[in-house]
């Protein structure tokens, strides 16, 4: 039987704290209106690592008294990580249209007619009057994969290989 946990972090990158701004159109949806949107997104100084976790565990098995040089092994893994950085245009858009100038995008919004949100009244931006929404990254990403490996390991015996050495077949999935 083996186990394994484990906690750590990753460090944001370089382009995340402080690369230039790259503009995105990216698809949004807007009071149920779908559409095609500008967008900066900025290097974001503040980001904070992000936390991983990892656990593990597994059963190796070598029948010996049933097939001679035979491994069988499963391994079950889950891993996770939070806090990635990530561009989320959706989660602006939906900021911006509930929050009006509440929002904490609104200082990066430009109406179509280059005015700015004044107001905190909802339903003020559409997919019609949107020009441009300038945002860092946010830490607002998650990663979650599980899954199971399986081993099979084979080492012909030396009597079958008239010593050509030692031959060993494998396969993992």
């Amino acid at each position: 039987l083996r186990g394994n946990y484990n906690q750590g972090f990753i460090a944001p990158s370089i382009f995340t704290l402080y690369g230039p701004a790259f503009a995105s159109n990216p698809n949004v949806v807007i009071n149920g209106q779908p559409g095609q949107v500008q967008t900066q997104v900025t290097g974001n100084p503040d980001l904070q690592p992000s936390d991983t976790e990892q656990l593990g565990a597994g059963i190796v098995i070598t029948p010996k008294n049933l097939i001679k040089n035979l491994t069988l092994s499963v391994d079950y893994y889950y891993i996770t990580e939070d806090k990635l950085a990530v561009s989320d245009a959706q989660s602006v858009a939906n900021s911006l249209n509930a929050l009006g100038s509440a929002s904490p995008f609104a200082p990066g919004f430009t109406f179509q007619d280059g005015s700015r949100l004044t107001t905190t009244a909802p339903n003020q931006v559409t997919i019609d009057n949107w020009l441009n929404a300038t945002y860092p990254w946010q830490p607002a990403g998650a990663l979650r994969t599980s899954g199971l490996d399986f081993s099979f390991n084979y080492v012909i015996p030396d009597d079958v290989t008239h010593g050509w050495g030692k031959i060993t077949i494998n396969a993992t999935a």
